[in-house]
């Protein structure tokens, strides 16, 4: 299967006119602004008068968001191993 995969992804076209955005992306776009470049480390700059993220701070969101999934997910293989409740959200 993965080879007969590989083979189709090598003679596809290499067009990504299909490419969305996230819908995460895409709301926290429309709700705070996104600059449309970096301006160094700064995280929120003045756009016309109004305060909006740079994408540094979006790429800082995104890890963030991972890093609270990944603790999540991890919970229950915790309760596995104990079932002090201190332990596991602790850890």
């Amino acid at each position: 299967y993965t080879a007969w995969k590989l083979i189709q992804e090598a003679r596809a076209d290499e067009d990504d006119d299909d490419w969305e955005e996230n819908r995460l992306l895409k709301s926290i776009e429309h709700r705070f602004g996104v600059a449309d470049k970096y301006h160094g480390t700064k995280l929120f700059i003045r756009n016309n008068g109004k305060r909006v993220m740079t994408p540094l701070m979006v790429v800082m969101l995104a890890i963030g968001m991972t890093d609270v999934l990944f603790a999540v997910d991890s919970i229950p293989a915790i309760f596995g191993l104990t079932q002090d409740p201190y332990i596991v959200f602790t850890a």
